[in-house]
């Protein structure tokens, strides 16, 4: 095996890492992408106060998804 060899073998795998990876979580990477963009847009098209009303609105949605994620995970099975 020479050092190319080892290397591109290095950059499979990383590549099948970020695709793994890429697969388990992406409908979450979207979901916060959407939720940082929305929230970005409030503050600029509208003034801060509504920005921040947004923002809290946002992280009280993402807190009751994880609660709800944990206690779906903590259920015992049927």
């Amino acid at each position: 095996m020479t050092i190319s060899d080892s290397r591109r073998y290095k950059q499979l795998n990383l590549l099948k890492a970020i695709g793994e990876f890429l697969g388990i979580y992406l409908v979450a990477i979207l979901f916060l992408t959407g939720l940082v963009l929305i929230n970005v847009a409030s503050y600029l098209l509208f003034s801060i106060v509504i920005g921040l009303v947004v923002t809290g609105v946002t992280l009280i949605l993402l807190a009751l998804i994880i609660q709800f994620e944990k206690a779906e995970a903590n259920k015992p099975p049927k």
